[in-house]
């Protein structure tokens, strides 16, 4: 766009030649006249249509443009089709790598040890008082040291104002509100920039909750997402089991990469309850147990500091997206037919979200 000193005037309205020499001082006071209401037209329309050019899209959308303005091209629909009943009994009749080998390895009558070591060599590791196995690394005594700050032993998922007393937390959630329906959830989920700063937010995670309590006071769940603190400063894709074996990485990720993470429990009953499995862009990366079959499902972006005035903002949005749950032998897109809720912690929340439909799912955006 020109200028609007004079330049965009003349783009709207062309300014008229006047030759005053051949003109009485009546004809030049006319023209004059017609030239200064010309040009005062040409003004107004000017502002006009800068006042057009200049109204912000944001003005009609709870998502400030800014944030916005981050964001990469949205690859659209990702998943277009419910599974079929089929796909759903391989999930069911699933048995991960890291299983196949232990079955094997205590048919020839090998202590825990040697199955420790032995599935450590593949990249393996497992529970052995009930089995729980994956793939993936176990964080280090730094890492551990980190956990243990950010969430001890009074965190707990289906909460937004549970914590812990060593560090502050924010949180912003949506849930279903049926805890008796669904078996698990398929969903795609970038985790946006999780800006993370000595002095400002120490710990951010993105993550999806399965789980419920089977009393008041036991939590039982598991979890897939990414995480990112300060002492490493590297986007981890991670599972955790509160009661069986804790945090697993499973290698890094970028900013606006979106990744399918899948949680599914089986019919099967163990000594250690349902089974359930993690994938992460269809790869299997951990088996565990739950209490039920049936659980809460929930999407959080959660954030955690130490100081007075702690968040760091971050560039751009964590977004969820083509998400369905599964329920008996089918499935159901999470849209507006499910019930469901949002939360946040504390009151006002730093961290903000956006909920529309997009496809055939929810499409639910959060960022600091």
């Amino acid at each position: 766009m020109r200028e609007l000193n004079g330049s965009l005037v003349d783009l709207i309205l062309p300014e008229i030649g006047v030759d005053w020499s051949a003109c009485s001082k009546k004809e030049r006071d006319d023209k004059m006249k017609m030239k200064k209401g010309t040009w005062a037209l040409s003004v107004l329309l000017a502002v006009m249509l800068v006042s057009v050019v200049m109204v912000p899209v944001s003005a009609a959308s709870p998502m400030p443009e800014e944030v916005k303005s981050f964001e990469t091209v949205d690859p659209g629909v990702l998943q277009e089709q419910l599974p079929t009943k089929e796909e759903i009994i391989k999930l069911n009749e699933f048995e991960s790598p890291a299983k196949v080998l232990i079955d094997e390895l205590k048919s020839k009558s090998y202590s825990n040890d040697d199955i420790t070591r032995e599935l450590a060599k593949h990249g393996y590791g497992w529970y052995p008082e009930t089995g729980a196995c994956w793939s993936g690394t176990l964080p280090s005594k730094e890492e551990l040291k980190i956990i243990q700050k950010i969430r001890g032993p009074e965190y707990t998922p289906f909460s937004v104002e549970a914590g812990t007393k060593a560090l502050r937390q924010a949180n912003q959630m949506m849930y279903v509100l049926n805890n008796d329906v669904y078996r698990g959830i398929n969903t795609y989920m970038k985790p946006s920039e999780m800006n993370v700063e000595q002095g400002g937010t120490y710990q951010h995670v993105i993550t999806t909750h399965v789980g419920k309590k089977p009393n008041p006071s036991t939590e039982c769940w598991t979890e897939v997402g990414v995480a990112r603190s300060v002492p490493d400063n590297t986007r981890q894709r991670f599972t955790f089991d509160n009661d069986e074996g804790g945090w697993v990485f499973h290698g890094v990720t970028d900013a606006s990469t979106y990744r399918n993470y899948i949680i599914y429990v089986t019919d099967t009953y163990e000594i250690g309850g349902y089974l359930y499995h993690i994938w992460i862009d269809g790869e299997w990366k951990r088996s565990g147990h739950l209490a039920f079959k049936e659980n809460d499902i929930n999407h959080a972006n959660e954030i955690w500091s130490d100081e007075s005035d702690p968040w760091t903002d971050d560039s751009g949005t964590a977004v969820f997206k083509d998400g369905f749950l599964y329920q008996g032998s089918g499935a159901v897109w999470w849209n507006s037919d499910v019930p469901k809720d949002w939360s946040h912690s504390p009151d006002p929340c730093p961290i903000q979200e956006y909920t529309t439909i997009v496809g055939s799912a929810w499409k639910y955006d959060t960022w600091i």
